[in-house]
């Protein structure tokens, strides 16, 4: 490893071996409060360690907030216009 610019570190019991130049991670907000409810509710995981893994994630990637929206077309057909 020494000498190829991958790090590797030790995020609250989680290993991240990566090359920060090649590696792009995004992720949205509801992903990460998926996570965080499956890692509780299914696993029974500790509160304080999926705040880690949650911070941990959240250090590494760009997390977005994404707005929902629709687009409906006004024109609407009925069984006439067919």
């Amino acid at each position: 490893m020494p000498g190829d610019g991958r790090k590797l570190t030790d995020e609250g019991g989680f290993h991240v071996l990566a090359k920060p130049e090649f590696v792009a991670l995004h992720i949205q907000l509801p992903i990460l409060t998926e996570l965080a409810r499956k890692l509780d509710e299914k696993f029974g995981w500790e509160k304080q360690r999926i705040a880690q893994l949650i911070t941990s994630i959240s250090n590494l990637a760009t997390v977005f907030k994404t707005t929902p929206w629709l687009q409906v077309n006004s024109a609407i057909s009925t069984a006439s216009d067919l």
